[in-house]
C-alpha cells in the first residue's frame, strides 16, 4: 500500500493505493472507494536525457533503460513488493516481455497482486516456483538484457 499527498490545482488530495492488478487500481481518494483502469504503463523516470517535465521516451525497439548496480549487462530484478504466496508463475527463463507484462501473481491478505515488468527485455531467472511464499523485498524474476 502506498499513500500519495498531492496538491491538484490548489486542492489536496490524500491517495491511498490498496491494489494493483494487471488492468486496474484500488485506490482510496480521501477517504472515498474508486477502482481505476489501466489503459498504458510508461516508466519515464528512466529515459535518457529526459527530466521530470519532459515529454515520454520515444517509443522506440532500440532504447533501453540504464543499467543499475548488478553484474554487468544485468537488466535489473523483480522484488515481491508485499509478502505472500506465489499463486502463478507466468515466464520462463529466456521469454521476452514487455514493460507491464505480467511475471506472476503473488497472493496476500486474499488478494491478488500481479507483479509485472518494470521494463521490456528477456527473462534471464525466476528466482520462485507456485505455491512458495515470499518477503517482501524478495528477488522474484532476474531481467535480462532487452535486446
Amino acid at each position: 500500500m502506498r499513500v500519495y499527498s498531492l496538491t491538484v490545482n490548489g486542492t489536496d488530495y490524500e491517495v491511498v493505493i490498496r491494489e494493483v492488478s494487471g488492468e486496474e487500481v484500488a485506490a482510496e481518494v480521501n477517504g472515498r472507494p474508486y477502482t481505476v483502469a489501466i489503459r498504458d504503463i510508461r516508466d519515464t523516470a528512466a529515459c535518457p536525457g529526459k527530466g521530470a517535465a519532459s515529454v515520454p521516451c520515444p517509443e522506440t525497439d532500440d532504447w533501453q533503460p540504464p543499467r543499475k548496480g548488478g553484474a554487468a549487462g544485468a537488466g535489473g530484478i523483480v522484488r515481491a513488493p508485499i509478502p505472500g504466496q506465489v499463486v502463478s508463475v507466468n515466464v520462463r527463463p529466456g521469454d521476452a516481455v514487455l514493460s507491464g507484462q505480467k511475471l506472476l501473481v503473488v497472493e496476500a491478505m486474499k488478494m491478488e497482486n500481479v507483479i509485472t515488468a518494470p521494463h521490456g527485455g528477456t527473462v534471464a531467472e525466476v528466482l520462485v516456483k507456485e505455491g512458495e511464499a515470499v518477503n517482501q523485498e524478495q528477488a522474484l524474476v532476474v531481467m535480462g538484457d532487452s535486446r
